[in-house]
């Protein structure tokens, strides 16, 4: 059975293709990054938490640093001069963070 011309992908088209893919998914992961960063800035603005606001915007913009530049997140973060509770909040341990942290997924996820 002949393949009509329009179906058949040379190797270029499909790589082209796969690239937009990804570079669609980066931009959305980067689009989330900042969006999460902003969240976590107002949360520390609107809680009182002023001194907080470059940590808390950080910690937002990085969440999603592993999945952004194809890296587990240990190693991000072993490249990064970041505080202890941020650190760790991205490590998925406890920290006086944890609140804002869970409240942003939350927000994200509709909760």
């Amino acid at each position: 059975m002949d393949v009509p011309p329009l179906l058949e992908f040379t190797d270029e088209v499909v790589q082209g293709l796969k690239s937009l893919s990804t570079a669609g998914y980066r931009i959305a992961l980067a689009r989330t990054a900042v969006l999460r960063g902003y969240f976590c800035e107002q949360m520390a603005v609107v809680s009182g938490r002023a001194a907080e606001v470059p940590e808390l915007f950080l910690m937002g913009l990085l969440s999603v640093a592993d999945a952004l530049l194809d890296k587990q997140m240990e190693r991000v973060l072993e490249e990064l001069p970041l505080s202890a509770e941020v650190a760790v909040m991205l490590r998925g341990g406890e920290s006086e963070f944890r609140g804002v942290y869970d409240l942003m997924l939350a927000y994200e996820r509709g909760r």
